[in-house]
């Protein structure tokens, strides 16, 4: 109607008078707005608009259960409120059996910055809340077989059809770093018929001037963290090899329910946390992933 005005001639402009949702209402989980990665309206000081645009990436998609992507890391919580999109398939690298196992603190947070469940009037907001996530665990501690292990949970993810694996973990004192770099690249050309899984890393929170390992594969995404304000956090690393920055200050997700996990308030109130580090950041770039590749399944690795 707005072209039909302008085309008669009769009137200077004509314009559609859009009904949209205002950005801060794009979810009722009523922690949202604690939630500044996903929508900086300059809560505690920070930089209005310093985010990564979900409200504005939700208009398009919100992800879609097509998309699996696994967490390698202290293993979910699959009875978590905040999580009804766990996939049936998962795996304990420690044992090398299913299923995962909770193996500490760690997991959970991680994995609800990428896919808690979303407008349950519940907590938080995952970045893709519709995608699956594949729990793959691990004990994360330094110690013989390491490698073999995260090795084996990475292939064992990119075999069962994650898409997308976050490695919200890393060390340069990691011995036999082939075997990881082997099954990093298995990963990044065989999965998706050939398109490559996207294997996320984080450079790790040393405040030093290098990338931890595996970051420094240049196969993976690597991720470092800023603040509220547009500045590096205190703690990412930084330099050489670094692919792009995501909040990392303060990030409110999931926590291991009641007395467990970061948060250790008895009850419901236990069941989320702030948290800071790479480790929150590169989850964001996870869930970014997933809600591209819900869109176009298509596009490769690259």
């Amino acid at each position: 109607m707005a072209n039909l005005f302008y085309e008669l001639g009769y009137f200077e402009s004509a314009e559609p008078d859009l009904m949209e949702e205002f950005l801060m209402g794009c979810t009722n989980d009523p922690l949202f707005a604690e939630q500044w990665h996903l929508n900086n309206t300059g809560q505690a000081g920070g930089t209005v608009g310093n985010d990564i645009r979900t409200c504005q990436a939700w208009n398009i998609t919100t992800g879609c259960a097509n998309v699996v992507v696994a967490v390698l890391d202290h293993g979910l919580e699959f009875n978590h409120p905040d999580f009804i999109n766990i996939s049936p398939i998962s795996f304990d690298t420690e044992n090398g059996t299913t299923p995962s196992v909770v193996r500490g603190d760690h997991g959970v947070p991680v994995a609800g910055v990428i896919g808690a469940t979303q407008n349950n009037n519940l907590g938080v907001s995952g970045v893709s809340p519709e995608v699956q996530l594949m729990s793959i665990s691990s004990s994360l501690v330094l110690a013989p077989l390491l490698s073999q292990r995260l090795a084996n949970g990475i292939n064992f993810a990119w075999q069962s059809g994650a898409a997308i694996i976050n490695n919200s973990w890393g060390s340069n004192s990691i011995e036999q770093q082939g075997l990881i770099n082997d099954a990093i690249n298995n990963a990044v050309t065989q999965d998706r018929d050939g398109l490559g899984t996207i294997v996320v890393c984080i450079t790790h929170n040393h405040s030093a001037s290098s990338i931890a390992f595996p970051s420094n594969n240049p196969q993976t995404i690597a991720v470092g963290a800023i603040n509220r304000t547009q500045s590096r956090a205190s703690f990412s690393n930084f330099g050489a090899g670094i692919d792009v920055v995501a909040p990392g200050v303060s990030i409110s997700t999931t926590d291991r329910q009641g007395a467990l996990g970061y948060n250790q308030t008895v009850g419901s109130n236990g069941d989320y946390t702030p948290v800071d580090g790479t480790s929150f950041a590169a989850p964001q770039v996870a869930g970014i992933a997933a809600l591209i590749l819900s869109v176009n399944p298509s596009l490769t690795q690259q």
